[in-house]
């Protein structure tokens, strides 16, 4: 994410479209102040009108992909893509 030098990065974005989807580990997102910083960061785009989604290790079983790559889908369609 750019607002004149580089603020963070995105796992997965759609930029021009304002959706992206970050995926939380647990090696980097599990202490109580990554947790903090996470929501921080949410926060920030929300207020810009991102759609932000939100995965993590065990949403990667058939029916979690098909339930997050579904809100990926309708977040891409509200948006008139």
């Amino acid at each position: 994410m750019w607002q004149g030098r580089l603020l963070f990065r995105l796992d997965l974005a759609y930029p021009n479209h304002k959706v992206c989807v970050e995926y939380d580990g647990e090696e980097f997102h599990s202490s109580d102040e990554a947790r903090r910083h996470d929501e921080a960061r949410r926060t920030w785009l929300r207020d810009r009108g991102w759609t932000v989604i939100v995965v993590h290790k065990d949403d990667f079983t058939s029916a979690a992909v098909a339930r997050w790559t579904g809100e990926v889908r309708a977040a891409l369609a509200a948006r008139h893509l």
